[in-house]
């Protein structure tokens, strides 16, 4: 089981992405995450689109979850992330993605 706890840092942010860690719990220890989250580079010309013709907020079939490279799991502050739970935690945060954007959007505004 994998839960998603609180965001710990923000490493860099833009209109259709934020890339930072979040605090993530596992059987086997709590971890600090790194996660990119938001629209993926081949989908923001559509995005844009989308916005321009109807404006409104991001629609949430865009926004999803990845990691931007390895040592986003490998390489937590907190208990190493053992490479067997790296794509259940990625999925994790795929399924909560639109969710973790707009508390995210919130609460930097």
């Amino acid at each position: 089981m994998v839960t998603i706890g609180k965001r710990l840092e923000t490493w860099s942010e833009d209109e259709f992405q934020v890339y930072g860690s979040y605090e993530v719990t596992t059987e086997v220890g709590v971890h600090s995450v790194g996660i990119m989250l938001g629209v993926p580079d081949y989908a923001i010309a559509d995005v844009k689109a989308s916005l321009a013709s109807r404006g409104g907020t991001i629609p949430n079939a865009y926004i999803t979850a990845w990691y931007a490279d390895s040592s986003d799991w490998q390489q937590s502050t907190l208990d190493p992330v053992p490479s067997d739970y790296a794509a259940e935690i990625e999925e994790e945060f795929k399924r909560r993605a639109a969710k973790l954007w707009y508390g995210y959007e919130s609460q930097s505004r």
